[in-house]
This record gives C-alpha cells, structure tokens and sequence, in this order.
C-alpha cells in the first residue's frame, strides 16, 4: 500500500491537509481536515473517503476565533486518524 501526504491552499484563505493511501487493488483512501476563513469565521472539516464513498463526514464547524478553529481542527485530526487503521484493515480484507 502506498501513502502520500499532501496539503493544499484553499483559496481565497484556507488550507487542506491529510494522507492518501492507495491500496494494491487502485482504490485510494484519503483521510482530510480542512480550516477555511470566510465570511467573519473560520470553517473547520474533516472527513474519509475512498473514491466516491463518503466513509466519514465531520460536520462542518464555524467558529468566531482562530484558537478555537486551531482546537476544532486538532479535534478532527483526531477523530479521522483514530479509525484510519480499522478502515484501512477493513477494506484491504475486501480485496483478499
């Protein structure tokens, strides 16, 4: 299996960080959190997808405060690495 790491600048202010993990079959698991600033907040979200399966969506909050936003992202960091290793497990078994 092959992981790459990426980040990405969300224009017009924001940022999208994660890994993607491409299994032997081609597949590729991305594993995401993004923090966006517009409109007078900041937008944090995070997520897992393999192709075009939604396997986890974190809501998307909007906070007033960039220490609060830096939380929230750490928070959802958290919450999409902590399955990445059961996922990951899971969908390798479906190829064998």
């Amino acid at each position: 299996m092959r992981r790459e790491t990426f980040s990405y600048f969300v224009p017009p202010a924001g940022v999208r960080v994660g890994t993607t993990f491409t299994l032997p079959d081609g597949r590729e698991v991305r594993f995401e959190v993004s923090l966006i600033a517009a409109d007078d907040a900041f937008h944090v979200a995070g997520g897992i997808t393999a192709e075009d399966d939604l396997l986890l969506e974190l809501p998307l909050k909007s906070l007033p405060g960039i220490h609060d936003a830096l939380a929230a992202l750490d928070d959802y960091a958290g919450d999409v690495t902590a399955p990445a290793a059961r996922m990951l497990d899971g969908l390798l078994d479906e190829i064998v």
